[in-house]
């Protein structure tokens, strides 16, 4: 566990050793939140393709197979 100090504009560095174990990059997008029942802020890596397919997920009117859609779209950005 690391220490890290927060900024004027509430900003912080996630330690290296943290963004290797999680496979963050320059440039990712993460979710921040507060777990109250922990009381611990947490972290997670987005893949954007889940957030799209979560999303889609909300439209009731669309029906199909999530895997294969999912693969479709992972082929168009090979």
């Amino acid at each position: 566990m690391e220490v890290v100090k927060v900024t004027r504009n509430y900003q912080m560095v996630i330690p290296a050793s943290v963004r290797k174990a999680v496979g963050i990059k320059e440039g990712d997008l993460v979710k921040v939140w507060y777990d109250e029942s922990e009381g611990v802020i947490k972290i997670r890596k987005v893949d954007p393709l889940e957030e799209i397919e979560a999303e889609l997920r909300e439209l009731p009117k669309i029906k199909a197979d999530w895997a294969e859609l999912k693969k479709y779209i992972y082929e168009m950005f090979d």
